[in-house]
């Protein structure tokens, strides 16, 4: 079974809109929880500040993902292989995979760390925007490498 983008661009720019938007979604649910877990110190202003750090961060970060997402779709053929490799531009292929891996791997790491952490079950909430971020880069990663 081979795995493939989109036809069109929009399901990947939908994608896009899910990285901001979700790390605020995920934020303004993990620090409330972190709260009542009894981590945070109920007194202070333990959870507004966090969430909206995360909130300005989402909207710096949006130029930048929308400029990233839009040179990758530029040239966008469409129903590229999703773990495809073009031959023809092997210095593309090897970069963009690496950047690719190595994003994927902290993601991986951190989840992990967080899981086996005391508040396991309040991490939990990153898991789903983990995935969003996986499956963002990689059809990054396999429309970058379709372009000829």
């Amino acid at each position: 079974m081979e795995l493939l983008t989109p036809s069109k661009r929009w399901p990947i720019w939908v994608l896009s809109a899910g990285i901001p938007s979700g790390l605020v979604a995920t934020s303004f649910l993990y620090y409330p929880l972190l709260l009542k877990s009894g981590v945070l110190d109920p007194n202070a202003d333990s959870t507004g500040i966090p969430m909206f750090q995360d909130l300005y961060l989402a909207i710096v970060a949006t130029p930048f993902v929308v400029a990233l997402t839009w040179v990758s779709l530029r040239k966008y053929q469409g129903k590229s292989r999703l773990f495809g490799w073009n031959g023809e531009m092997p210095v593309r292929s090897w970069v963009t995979s690496i950047l690719v891996a190595l994003i994927i791997a902290e993601l991986l790491s951190e989840n992990i760390m967080g899981l086996i952490s005391p508040t396991w079950w309040c991490e939990i909430v990153w898991l789903p925007y983990s995935a969003l971020w996986v499956v963002w880069l990689l059809m990054l990663r396999a429309a970058s490498l379709s372009k000829r």
